[in-house]
């Protein structure tokens, strides 16, 4: 039976939807350490102390918004590449398609990787995106598209620092192509026979 959601829960839910898509513009637009809670309750018509019912800290709206991202990378595999008949170009896409969403929010991930390493409890959020393509690692180790003598944890790795190499050393415009680059040139060794193991 499905459980039925009061009004005051989807006046809250409706509420927190458009704080977090005030933030996810102001953010963009002014910076996060420019955005005030001040700020944002005034757009979204709510007091201060509504603001901090809904969210701890203007940190827990960035970390939401991360977790909107991992939502949408797992469904983007779940349905658009499911189909792949190519494991290793799957991995690619879904790849490319996290990075688009880091482009989309530039300013927002810059803040979530500093939040993460300063904070060990914020970390949580940056590994659910190592979970959700780790299994595209596994699916292209046991079709042999990937060596399977190296860690899957190790490939995944590598595979997010060519991701946030690119994120940090590229022009927006330009991050596609330098991590599609770097990509196919790990894929080389990763399909090869070197030396290197975990």
């Amino acid at each position: 039976m499905e459980k039925r959601i009061s009004l005051p829960q989807k006046k809250k839910d409706a509420s927190m939807r458009r704080v977090l898509r005030e933030a996810k513009h102001l953010i963009e637009q002014k910076g996060y350490y420019n955005t005030t809670v001040r700020e944002l309750c005034e757009r979204c018509m709510i007091s201060k102390t509504t603001f901090f019912n809904y969210f701890e800290s203007k940190e827990r709206i960035v970390l939401m918004i991360i977790d909107e991202c991992a939502e949408e990378l797992q469904t983007y595999i779940d349905e658009t590449l499911q189909d792949c008949a190519d494991p290793v170009e799957s991995l690619r896409l879904a790849f490319l398609f996290l990075l688009d969403s880091l482009n989309r929010y530039n300013n927002l991930s810059g803040v979530f990787f500093q939040l993460a390493s300063e904070n060990p409890s914020h970390r949580d959020a940056l590994k659910q995106f190592f979970q959700i393509v780790t299994p595209l690692v596994h699916q292209a180790q046991a079709v042999g598209a990937i060596r399977a003598d190296i860690d899957t944890d190790c490939i995944v790795q590598l595979l997010e620092g060519l991701q946030f190499s690119a994120f940090y050393n590229a022009p927006s415009e330009e991050r596609a192509d330098v991590f599609a680059d770097t990509f196919a040139a790990w894929m080389l060794f990763l399909k090869g026979n070197g030396a290197c193991k975990a």
